[in-house]
């Protein structure tokens, strides 16, 4: 039995595609994740999977690897909702690899040994799901092999940082060949489309050594990303606005791209006393008076700066919670990576007479502290912050202006962008002495020297973020554009000229069974009409096919499509919540104008008498398959 909802016929156009012969299968679309090691992975995709089951319908599959089944993970999978379900990978061996391996190495291996066991998975998911699509993220492009040999029609990237980083590793192929020696060397800042210029130094740091394993996999992942039907970005236009425009064109040979952020994670986290002490303190706390300090999941600092930041916070007179954990001496910045909990007592690394002294003005909690609840709290106004773009993302969500202070990955490519480009951070210079440390942390927290401009700049982008996730934002628009290409196999009834026949018209309980639904070539609804047909088509009962535009907005007229009749803006974003899993099976919306899908369902036969709802005449060619070939032209929230 076929279960992935792919086009298929049985010879006589009367193919379902979902492997229901006498039917339409019932069951919600299901979606395959593939989650590379690393909670800064997981918990954005697991955000992604629960945004597309409350917002349209669909059930996922976390799948995992088995070199992160940590507590701290297994804790996080079962709280997700039912509608997540998670999935482990079996072991691999990795025990080849030469030791001190980069992390970016053991995930890339990792995934591409994966690939026989995640096809049998994906196979078997097939049979017991209605599985619609596979979604892998950065590291795990290789998978993409896995789900062709499953037969998963749509296959996806999810990009959990930036649209600066995707576009350098998209370009990585061609800077390869052209760049004969190191990045760190470049005599001038790297200048991509669209991007802020970006020092050598401050590039990726898997691109940093070329005869690093790591980097060659770097350059292969550009290369397969191609091969993926669409790239969904955890990032929102107005943090990237640059590339954001560039990558909103087509380019032959390169997938479409869907920024849907921010996708940052909801709740509090894991709890425990941690969470207690610090709501706790915080709520004693004058408001936006303290700067929360903290490295990510995975981050640690070496001992002397561990030292010179304690010394640069007591110096800087300002308020801190700060999470503190046993420094790196002897390994590299991100060696707790797979395990957040620090192995020896941090507090014993500090100054002499620090915690006495700050015990008025600090909180110190040891290796976690529950990052989104402390960002939301009104007593935090700064965060000294690695750069990671969950936290990046988490900041911009709650208003909270950054001080930038990378250490590995991304990080120090993401400080240029927040400080150099859109101004939503100040950076601590590279020589990291307490008084330069005390000196950024005061620009941000009482809005000195750039300090204003940047709090200013940071409350802009909260607002630009929420406005992005709300119903007709760009972001919710761009992830209901990426769910319209994997359902439309499921209305296979429509798809007669697939299938090389004009349907079955002995399909006697369908025939004459469909209300078409059409303004014209040049017609819109204002949003509340375009909400109140809606509400009635599926009010009515009956089965539709409705061609759907964006709504008539304050100041235009209901004829303003007339010499253009592709909508502005994406038209699902504007049908009420929950409208098109209601109505899955039971109504199809074709998105352009009076195209291919109109005139598709008059030629089928199952119109009757062509009921049309429409504002003004001129509609006969339309209803002849006169409409024209759908043209591409992309919407607010997609990017090709």
């Amino acid at each position: 039995m076929e279960t992935n909802g792919s086009s298929r016929c049985n010879g006589n156009g009367n193919g379902n595609g979902n492997g229901y012969a006498n039917g339409e299968d019932e069951r919600p679309p299901h979606v395959a994740m593939l989650a590379t090691p690393g909670m800064g992975h997981l918990i954005p995709l697991a955000e992604l999977a629960k945004r597309l089951s409350s917002r349209h319908g669909l059930t996922s599959t976390l799948l995992t690897f088995a070199s992160t089944a940590s507590a701290t993970q297994r804790a996080f999978l079962a709280s997700l909702p039912p509608a997540v379900s998670s999935r482990a990978l079996p072991p691999v061996d990795l025990s080849d690899l030469p030791a001190g391996s980069a992390i970016e190495t053991r995930m890339s291996e990792e995934c591409a040994r994966s690939v026989p066991a995640l096809t049998a998975v994906l196979a078997d998911l097939r049979r017991t799901t209605r599985l619609v699509a596979f979604v892998a993220d950065l590291f795990g492009a290789d998978a993409f092999d896995a789900a062709r040999a499953a037969g998963v029609r749509r296959r996806c990237l999810f990009f959990p940082t930036n649209l600066h980083a995707l576009t350098l590793i998209l370009h990585l192929p061609d800077l390869d060949a052209k760049i004969p020696g190191e990045f760190r060397d470049l005599p001038e800042p790297l200048r991509l489309p669209g991007c802020v210029p970006v020092p050598g130094p401050d590039i990726l740091m898997p691109l940093q050594d070329k005869s690093d394993a790591c980097y060659r996999w770097m350059v292969h992942h550009g290369a397969k990303y191609r091969d993926a039907d669409a790239v969904l970005v955890n990032s929102f236009d107005a943090v990237e606005p640059g590339p954001a425009a560039v990558l909103r064109h087509p380019e032959p040979g390169r997938p479409a791209v869907y920024p849907v952020g921010p996708l940052i994670q909801s709740g509090g986290g894991k709890g425990g006393d941690n969470d207690a002490a610090c709501m706790e303190w915080l709520d004693r706390q004058p408001a936006r008076s303290v700067v929360f300090v903290s490295f990510g999941s995975g981050g640690a600092l070496p001992s002397e700066e561990m030292r010179e930041l304690a010394l640069g916070l007591e110096q800087s007179g300002q308020r801190f919670l700060w999470v503190v954990r046993s420094p790196s001496d002897g390994g590299a910045v991100n060696d707790n990576y797979y395990d957040a909990e620090s192995k020896r007592d941090p507090f014993a690394y500090l100054p002499e007479g620090f915690v006495h002294r700050t015990k008025g003005t600090g909180l110190l909690v040891p290796s976690w502290a529950p990052q989104t609840r402390v960002l939301a709290h009104a007593a935090t106004g700064g965060f000294l912050t690695h750069c990671g773009w969950n936290s990046v993302l988490e900041s911009l969500a709650h208003g909270v202006p950054m001080v930038a202070w990378p250490l590995y990955a991304e990080q120090r490519q993401n400080a240029v962008m927040l400080a150099d480009g859109v101004g939503a951070a100040v950076r601590v210079p590279e020589a990291k002495g307490r008084v330069k440390i005390a000196a950024a942390v005061r620009e941000v927290m009482v809005g000195a020297g750039r300090g204003a401009e940047v709090r200013k700049k940071v409350a802009e982008l909260q607002k630009a973020a929420a406005d992005g996730l709300k119903e007709g934002g760009n972001a919710a628009a761009a992830l209901a554009e990426v769910v319209g290409t994997w359902m439309p196999p499921s209305f296979s009834s429509f798809q007669s000229s697939n299938c090389g026949g004009g349907g079955n018209d002995n399909d006697n309980d369908k025939v004459r069974s469909l209300v078409f639904v059409l303004f014209g070539s040049s017609g819109a609804l204002p949003s509340d009409e375009m909400r109140e047909l809606a509400l009635r088509l599926e009010q009515s009962g009956q089965r539709f096919l409705w061609v759907v535009r964006s709504p008539i907005s304050d100041g235009r007229t209901v004829n303003d499509n007339y010499y253009d009749a592709e909508s502005k803006r994406h038209p699902f974003a504007y049908l009420p919540d929950g409208f098109m899993d209601r109505n899955w099976g039971v109504g199809m919306r074709g998105r352009r104008g009076a195209t291919n899908p109109g005139a598709g369902a008059c030629r089928h036969g199952r119109v009757p008498h062509t009921l049309r709802l429409e504002l003004g005449a001129g509609e006969p060619g339309a209803r002849r398959g006169h409409g024209g070939p759908g043209r591409s032209t992309p919407s607010s929230g997609r990017m090709r």
